[in-house]
């Protein structure tokens, strides 16, 4: 099969209208284009045209429908050996499939038989070869995909291999036959197995496990229902016999009169226990009682003795409230004379600094005169120094040039040097000497060339040769060469600016500049350290100094005192200051406190009168507080009468009174012994009746014969079990037989697919091999350089060119088993680097000689190197075709 046109309409990003693909050839044809152009969508609708049947919708088809909504449309033209014929499919609303012979425009199949006819040309739908070599954008890895793709990609692997080893690897494996059996075996074993061995859930397998376990669960029911009947008869001749000796008139009796008895001596207890609670509450109320007398009593008592302290405090305050009066007196005569001490000390002091401060500033003008002299002469030479830097610092503004300017003309300097170098070594120098050079004289631009003359050349040059002609010469690269006397002329004219900036004709004179400015710079940094020794704060502060200092000298008077007797002057003045300051604050301090105390001895004083006063008028006269006390103390010992007639009768009570607690227990117990014996009865006759109903119904049923008749069953379908237990044994025991018989023969099963992929190999690698896995049928580790690397471990260029590689193979294998079909790439060749995609162009020409390969790719500059036949997408309608 070969496809020659692929038609769309309404398929996703074409929603609403429609393109197509024609003139498909043999050989390598080439649809490169760029993101969004709609290649993935051509290969999806390609793809759903194969192997998704029309009536159904599932995710690839949802997928192929646009936004917009609408049936999607597709149609393949394609090539078998019996003639050229056009697929047509229609999802959605009006969907259909319809294959129609191009050459006799004959419907040749419509609908489900469409889809027979799709399925028998592509041979096995996506399990087929088409599904095997057919690769959508990112799935480059062969052998992706779920459990179940790989296993049907395997099996087409090994269908190709099969068809195409010849009848040595047919007799040494069984071959084809081999297969059949394997896979009878195989579809035998998934019927009743899954993959690890279990029965397969809907096989008769598990059906019978699944019969065997659901009888043994109803023996094991059934003998467990025979041992309840058996248990519950036993349970229920015990249950009687307690019910009887319950139910014993004289037992009743006798748990019904010790209830009565034990109730009637709980009522009298309790009432003997209400007598004793009212005499007890009576004794608490007189304890209260004569306890509130006794303290109204303590009391008066101790208010009587507190009246009586307050008197004699009250004597004792007045005595020492005039003394401290006497007192403050006379501290306040001390502070007063301490006073006046210090107004006398302080006038002392006063005259005493004056004086000092007299001495010191005619001292401090004798001491100016002589600074005076010395800082005029210092200000004189740093205004000097100053006139000397400024003049300095014009000439180094002058010079405008500094290390940095000069190390960029000289690197202007080194590039020019560098690049003349580089056109000198790319020019050629022609010298030309004459045998006459009076005669035929050379010309080059018009211009002869003297004897011996030589000229560079650097550029394609023409020298007119006088009855010869013209002589041509080539050099290097004319682009290469221009370009570096491009840079060349640049770079000097960025030599000739920068040295104009700083006004000098050479480099040589900016460097000659440059030593003048550092020496003027360091004699101008000299001149500074100068300046900043005579004057670190500034000439101007020098000034002022100055100026201060004239007037300082002006100012002062001559002083008779010397500044020895004034100093001696003012620290007596001070010691004497001190001494009196010091008892002028003990006077102060004195005074205070006597007048603290006089204040505390008041407030004292007349707290306690008024207390005195608040007490007499709570007790009245002398003759009010004797009458007072007599009641307190008559009232206090009626109380205690009353308490001790309480007390007598509550001993009395509690005497004669029971254990009431004890009396409630006897009671409790002949209670509870009476109702649980009731409640027992009751419990007994409901389980002997519910016994009575179950013993019934399994006798009714016949239950030991049923456990009879499933015993007989379980043991039947065992036996059935058991059956298929062998039968699996067997089938798995054939099945690894026959694949034992595979694998011994693997080399010759793999070498052809190895005879067509070691070329291909070659072209990306020297002295490569790969080694393929006996299960998968793929390609398991790749040698190179005496080393075997696993595929999983290769970089992921290296893994899609292998797949691809590995796809060709098969292809081939394909082809020459006399099934051909076509190798479709989208996007596969995502990390080939450009050495290796050049080869990989070359592996998919040497496999297009008896191939049909589509590449769609967005790498369009790339991909122009793969040349083949390269294909369009136009716009295109149904019933354009």
């Amino acid at each position: 099969m070969k496809l020659r046109a692929l038609r769309l309409w309404n398929v996703r990003k074409f929603a609403g209208r429609g393109i197509a693909i024609e003139n498909i050839g043999d050989g390598v044809n080439v649809l490169s284009a760029e993101n969004e152009f709609g290649k993935s969508t051509s290969f999806d609708a390609l793809h759903a045209a194969f192997f998704q049947p029309f009536s159904g919708t599932p995710k690839p088809v949802q997928m192929l429908r646009p936004y917009s909504g609408g049936s999607p449309q597709v149609e393949v033209d394609v090539e078998t050996h019996e003639g050229q014929f056009r697929i047509s499919k229609t999802y959605y609303t009006g969907k259909n499939a319809v294959i129609t012979d191009i050459a006799t425009n004959r419907i040749v199949a419509q609908a489900d038989a469409a889809e027979t006819w799709i399925a028998n040309l592509i041979r096995g739908g996506s399990a087929g070869p088409a599904g095997l070599l057919w690769v959508q954008q990112g799935a480059t890895d062969i052998g992706g995909g779920s459990n179940k793709e790989k296993d049907e990609e395997r099996r087409v692997r090994e269908d190709v291999l099969t068809s195409v080893t010849g009848d040595e690897v047919e007799f040494l494996t069984g071959g084809r036959r081999m297969l059949r059996v394997l896979d009878r075996t195989n579809a035998k074993l998934e019927e009743l197995v899954t993959s690890k061995g279990k029965p397969k859930a809907g096989g008769q397998y598990a059906k019978a496990f699944s019969e065997l376990e659901d009888l043994q669960g109803k023996e094991t029911d059934l003998a467990s229902q025979i041992s309840d009947l058996r248990s519950a008869l036993d349970t229920r001749r015990k249950k009687l016999k307690r019910l009887k000796d319950l139910n014993d008139p004289d037992a009743v009796q006798s748990r019904l009169q010790q209830k009565t008895d034990a109730a009637e001596r709980l009522e009298a207890a309790k009432e003997q226990s209400g007598k004793l609670a009212t005499a007890e509450a009576q004794e608490k109320l007189a304890v209260e009682k004569c306890q509130n007398a006794k303290n109204q009593l303590e009391t008066h008592q101790s208010k009587l003795e507190k009246l009586g302290k307050i008197v004699q405090q009250i004597i004792e305050g007045e005595a020492q409230q005039e003394d401290a009066k006497l007192k403050r007196n006379a501290a306040l005569s001390a502070n007063e004379s301490s006073q006046k001490a210090l107004q006398t000390c302080d006038e002392r002091l006063n005259n005493a600094r004056e004086l000092l401060n007299a001495a010191k500033r005619s001292m401090e003008a004798e001491r100016a005169a002589e600074q005076f002299t010395e800082l005029k002469t210092q200000l004189e030479k740093a205004e000097k120094l100053r006139g000397e830097i400024e003049k300095l610092e014009a000439e180094c503004d002058a010079l405008l040039v500094d290390d940095q300017v000069v190390g960029q003309l000289e690197t202007f300097e080194r590039r020019i040097e560098t690049l003349n170098a580089t056109i000198l070594t790319e020019s050629v120098v022609v010298q030309v000497d004459y045998v006459e050079p009076s005669r035929n004289q050379i010309t080059h631009d018009g211009s002869v060339l003297a004897d011996g003359q030589s000229i560079k050349v650097s550029s394609e040059t023409c020298l007119d040769i006088p009855q010869v002609g013209q002589l041509t010469i080539s050099v290097g690269s004319d682009a290469s060469t221009q370009e570096l006397e491009a840079e060349l002329q640049e770079v000097k004219e960025q030599l000739r600016s920068g040295l104009s900036q700083i006004n000098c004709v050479s480099i040589l004179a900016a460097k000659e500049q440059l030593t003048i400015a550092k020496a003027k710079t360091s004699s101008l940094m000299l001149k500074r350290a100068e300046l900043e020794t005579r004057a670190p704060e500034g000439i101007d502060t020098l000034r002022q100094r100055s100026v201060k200092l004239e007037e300082l000298c002006k100012a002062s008077d001559p002083q008779k005192t010397s500044l020895d007797d004034a100093e001696r002057e003012l620290a007596a003045a001070i010691e004497t200051h001190r001494t009196t300051q010091s008892d002028r604050e003990i006077a102060r301090s004195a005074y205070h406190d006597a007048k603290d105390e006089v204040l505390r001895r008041d407030i004292m004083v007349a707290g306690i009168r008024k207390e005195r006063q608040e007490l007499e008028t709570e007790f009245g006269s002398d003759v009010e507080q004797s009458d007072h006390l007599k009641s307190l103390q008559s009232a206090f010992a009626d109380e205690q009468e009353i308490l001790a007639a309480a007390q007598k009768v509550t001993g009395e009570l509690r005497a004669d009174a029971p254990d009431l607690k004890s009396v409630t227990a006897t009671y409790e117990r002949a209670a509870s012994t009476h109702d649980r014996a009731q409640a027992e009865i009751d419990i007994l006759n409901k389980e002997v009746a519910e016994l009575d109903g179950r013993i019934s119904v399994s006798s009714g049923h016949g239950i030991e014969d049923v456990y009879e008749e499933v015993k007989g069953r379980c043991i039947a379908s065992n036996s059935r079990v058991g059956r298929f237990n062998h039968e699996v044994a067997a089938l798995s025991r054939l099945k690894e037989a026959l694949e034992d018989a595979r694998s011994s023969a693997k080399d010759q099963y793999f070498e052809p697919v190895m005879a067509e992929l070691k070329p291909l190999l070659t072209l990306l690698l020297d002295e490569a091999s790969i080694t393929f896995d006996e299960a998968t049928l793929l390609p398991r580790t790749l040698g190179r350089e005496g080393l075997d690397e696993d595929i999983t471990f290769l970089s992921g260029g290296m893994r899609e060119q292998l797949a691809i590689l590995t796809r060709l193979a098969f292809a081939r294998l394909l082809a020459k088993s006399g099934n051909p079909v076509p190798v479709i790439l989208d996007d596969a060749l995502v990390y080939s680097d450009d050495e290796r995609i050049e080869r990989m162009f070359d592996a998919l020409h040497r496999q297009a000689n008896d191939l049909q390969i589509l590449v769609f790719s967005c790498r369009q500059r790339a991909f122009e190197r793969l040349g083949g036949n390269g294909l369009n997408m136009t716009e295109w309608k149904p019933g354009d075709s």
